[in-house]
């Protein structure tokens, strides 16, 4: 490859740069920049426990459109980051004796969403939770738990609380619910 020619790098989720190409002794050297993306969901779902990785990625270096290497390139997740995770209730205030439905949502610390966490459920103060273990999915979603509100009157509010038991997991979420008088 001639001293000055153009490379361009290209891949599926990660940001890339181009480069030229600067001759060495007995080779050519081309330097860029490659950045990493929060990824959209985890494309490396194994239905068991977190694996770490958020993608594969092929790294593509071409010029004038032909391909002249490709590299793959793993994208790492971090644990799971208690700030970034979320209980989802449909109200901010729910009635009394009711079922409510409930998500959660677990991201790590760079807000990718993270697969394959096994979550456990269970409310503090009254009232109670069905289907109480969910693992979360390629968006890092769990859903299909089941909040069935007390019909207690003294009790105002209650405490929804959701495990992660993933060994990348190991966090605790909590949720004031207020109840409708």
């Amino acid at each position: 490859v001639i001293d000055g020619t153009n490379i361009t790098f290209e891949a599926d989720y990660l940001r890339t740069g181009s480069g030229v190409v600067h001759d060495g002794v007995n080779a050519s050297v081309v330097r860029s920049s490659i950045t990493s993306v929060v990824l959209d969901y985890d494309h490396s779902m194994i239905g068991d426990i977190d694996d770490g990785i958020g993608a594969i990625d092929a790294v593509r270096a071409s010029y004038q459109g032909f391909i002249g290497a490709s590299m793959a390139c793993t994208l790492l997740t971090g644990p799971a980051y208690t700030g970034n995770c979320t209980i989802t209730l449909g109200a901010a205030t729910v009635p009394r004796g009711i079922d409510v439905p409930f998500s959660v949502t677990i991201k790590d610390r760079s807000g990718n969403l993270l697969g394959d966490h096994t979550l456990v459920a269970s409310v503090g103060g009254g009232g109670s939770v069905s289907n109480d273990t969910q693992m979360t999915d390629m968006y890092g979603e769990a859903y299909g738990f089941l909040l069935t509100t007390p019909t207690d009157t003294s009790i105002a509010t209650i405490i929804l609380r959701v495990y992660d038991n993933d060994p990348r997991g190991g966090i605790a979420l909590s949720k004031q619910v207020t109840l409708a008088r």
